[in-house]
């Protein structure tokens, strides 16, 4: 290699790196890095073995951007055409450029950020704040903000520092910088200087990072261990817990006249706010059983017997949660002499506690009440919405999901809506029973039923969901959590709160209607920087193998056309299990767009050639597209018609479509025509049919499995979903049958279950 041309080489390779390190950094920082570090906090490492264990991510990190920098280098060096050797560093650039406006723009990481925590009066850690938190912390008696931000994380960390201090001096608060770097220093001078102003004594501060994470968690560490929380009592004693809203652990709830509910305090807390109180009763919600609340359970006990206070363990056990026996223990506080405080560790508002949303619940409705944050996951087939204290509703659960979703989040009783008089679905009627569950039927005709909803439960509801159901429930028995108690205690009974009734024009955001399929079809902005380069880089990476094959090895356009098949639709799977429909759909697009520049680049390209057979000559190019666009309809169509069974739907067209093909053309003696497209001759054989069955019944099955159905139940409607693929590619048009098994496997998995 000359000179000059080996500097132009070391440079684009440079380049590339550069801006492949930067995404796959972030993508590093935000994925594994994220996840290890937070494993390794619950499991009680050292700073040490965190240390360790995250530099050896970002070593083998750095090694493979380079490996990914140098091939795209040799493809762009090497290519003959203009547009690759341009094009590569250019979607390069981009990637990296989506990433950093992803930086200079804290709001679209919300779901990445941490949460805020105050260690005590003065100290309280957290992601990085724009200008109206700053706002608010001034308000809130601050006078600091500790910014550990560097000014070597170039470009976006000098960047924020600036904006910090812009916004910090229109509210007028003060910015004190102790910058850090995680990791890869001892950022010992920031660490001193924070160190001297806790011990100062003076002053309230707010500390952040960018994602109140890493560098926060050193910082706190640090504070807590150096000065712990002996300043709160000072500050908090004499004050009222309504006065003081929050506590470390979670808010403080007032549930009506002298009853509050709040988290475990801490020590600090009770000395300032349970021991300094006139309480004639505390209610611990925490389960003696369980060898982690027994230990705060006892240390409670011994401190309120020395002050003379009463004290009354009313236990809400871990695992399932017991809708009756939280309604019992909102009774039983009830009876108690006020005022009364009851808390359990964390605080109903964190969402981590079950306990504590359904005791707060039943308190204030006398409902057995079914926790909100229980329900935040999404079902099998969908998201499920709260309606009321003691009704939710959704989708058709799945097999396994009586139990394991249901059941366990409280539900009692399955409500199946029917349009026309039928019974519920037979598999889900044995399901639920042997959940525990009872399961009715319900005609959507006769609206009495809805009247039961007033009581008892609590209720699941699916089936015929028709326009305004949801609304109607919500408004005369929502909201989940009401704001006031709605009944007098024990011996009343629980009625709807008029004040709470909407017009019946208006509906309440938990009976919000389901969003439109193109809202649920597009990605987040997040979820696209982060993986449409990686997915774009797999799809060109599928193509490129095949060609491979193709011109390299010599394998048959029949196998190599398949091959390409059955990783995009394999990957399509696992997406959607993972990330959900707008993976696929980002995904899908990218795909298309690797399949249209081959068709673009046309003869002798390897890819075309992997994708185009002879056989199809005159209209190798139409054969391509044509089963482009069926795959993206067949997937729109099933996802819009049959929702989670779509991925039923991937696994068989894209696991027996791609056997079929190869097993016809080695092995093919018993041939048939079928329709064609553009005057191209096309034939079957029955021996390659066959192995469309075979390998949709598997695929139909692994794809139930995954979705928590029951031996029984996999083998049956599998058989029935490998039956309706292999039926349908039979007859289909040559070039139609990526449509076609799609949906009738989707739709026949939809048919008998959902």
């Amino acid at each position: 290699m000359k000179p000059r041309s080996m500097w132009r080489s070391t440079i684009l390779f440079l380049f590339i790196w550069l801006m492949v390190g930067f995404f796959s950094g972030t993508a590093v920082l935000l994925g594994p890095v994220r996840w290890i570090t937070e494993h390794g906090r619950n499991s009680g490492w050292s700073d040490t073995k965190e240390k360790v264990v995250v530099l050896t991510v970002i070593a083998a990190y750095v090694l493979l951007s380079a490996l990914v920098a140098w091939l795209l280098t040799r493809t762009a060096a090497h290519s003959r055409t203009g547009h690759v050797r341009l094009g590569i560093p250019t979607l390069a650039f981009a990637a990296a450029a989506a990433c950093l406006w992803l930086w200079m723009n804290p709001a679209t990481l919300g779901a990445d950020m941490g949460e805020v925590n105050q260690v005590n009066a003065r100290f309280t850690f957290g992601p990085y704040p724009d200008e109206d938190r700053m706002r608010l912390l001034k308000q809130d008696g601050f006078t600091g903000v500790i910014t550990l931000l560097h000014p070597a994380v170039v470009p976006f960390e000098p960047k924020l520092i600036a904006d910090e201090k812009a916004a910090a001096a229109v509210v007028g608060i003060e910015i004190i910088e102790a910058p850090m770097l995680p990791w890869v220093s001892e950022n010992q001078e920031s660490l001193d200087k924070i160190l001297e102003l806790a011990r100062s004594g003076r002053g309230r501060f707010y500390v952040h990072c960018f994602l109140g994470k890493d560098r926060v968690n050193t910082v706190r560490a640090l504070v807590e261990r150096e000065v712990g929380n002996v300043e709160v009592e000072n500050q908090v004693a004499g004050r009222s817990l309504e006065e003081q809203g929050t506590l470390e652990r979670g808010d403080v709830h007032v549930l009506g006249e002298g009853v509050i509910l709040t988290p475990y305090p801490t020590d600090e807390e009770y000395m300032g706010f349970v021991l300094t109180g006139n309480w004639a009763s505390i209610v611990s919600l925490m389960d003696p059983e369980h060898e982690g609340d027994r230990k705060w359970i006892d240390k409670e006990r011994e401190v309120l017997e020395r002050y003379r206070i009463p004290f009354h363990v009313v236990p809400l056990a871990h695992g399932d949660w017991d809708p009756q026996r939280g309604l019992q223990a909102a009774e039983a506080v009830w009876k108690l002499p006020r005022p009364v405080l009851v808390h359990s560790f964390l605080g109903p508002s964190t969402g981590k506690s079950p306990a504590a949303e359904g005791f707060m619940q039943s308190f204030l409705t006398g409902l057995p009440a079914l926790p909100p944050a229980s329900f935040k996951p999404p079902m099998y087939s969908g998201a499920t919405t709260l309606l009321a204290p003691n009704v939710a509703i959704g989708p058709a659960p799945s097999g396994g999901e009586f139990r394991s979703y249901l059941f366990a989040r409280g539900v009692r009783t399955v409500l199946f809506i029917s349009g026309n008089g039928a019974s519920g679905p037979d598999v889900h009627r044995k399901a639920a029973e042997a959940a525990g569950l009872d399961y009715e039927t319900v005609d959507l005709s006769d609206t009495a039923w809805i009247d039961r909803l007033a009581a008892g439960g609590p209720y699941y509801i699916y089936g015929r969901l028709v326009p305004g159901l949801e609304a109607e429930i919500a408004r005369r028995f929502g909201p989940p959590v009401p704001d006031a108690p709605r009944w007098d205690g024990p011996e009343s009974k629980p009625e709807p709160d008029p004040a709470s009734a909407q017009d019946p024009e208006e509906e309440d955001e938990s009976a919000a209607a389901d969003p439109g399929f193109m809202e649920r079809l597009l990605p987040t902005t997040r979820e696209a920087v982060l993986t449409a380069p990686l997915l774009l880089l797999y799809a060109a990476f599928a193509g490129g193998f095949a060609g491979w094959l193709r011109t390299k090895v010599q394998v048959r356009a029949p196998y190599t056309r398949k091959i390409f098949h059955f990783l995009i639709f394999t990957t399509a799977g696992i997406l959607h299990l993972a990330g959900g429909l707008p993976l696929v759909a980002l995904f899908g697009g990218l795909t298309a767009l690797v399949v249209l520049y081959a068709v673009w680049r046309g003869d002798n390209f390897p890819f075309y050639e992997a994708m185009a057979r002879l056989t199809d000559a005159p209209r190798r190019s139409l054969f391509i597209l044509v089963p482009l666009g069926t795959t993206a309809a067949g997937g729109l169509l099933s996802n819009l018609m049959f929702g989670p069974f779509a991925v039923v739907g991937y696994l068989v067209g894209g696991w027996g479509d791609a056997i079929g093909e190869p097993v016809g053309t080695a092995f093919g003696k018993h041939r048939y025509k079928v329709p064609s497209l553009g005057g191209v001759a096309a034939t079957r054989s029955f021996e390659g049919s066959a192995a469309v069955l075979a390998m949709g019944v598997g695929a139909a099955c692994l794809a139930l499995w995954l979705g928590g159905y029951g031996a029984g139940t996999i083998l049956m409607v599998g058989l029935a979903c490998g039956v309706a693929g292999a039926l349908v590619e039979a007859v289909s048009n040559h070039g139609l049958d990526n449509l076609t098994i799609q949906i009738a496997a989707a739709g026949t998995a939809w048919l008998l279950l959902g």
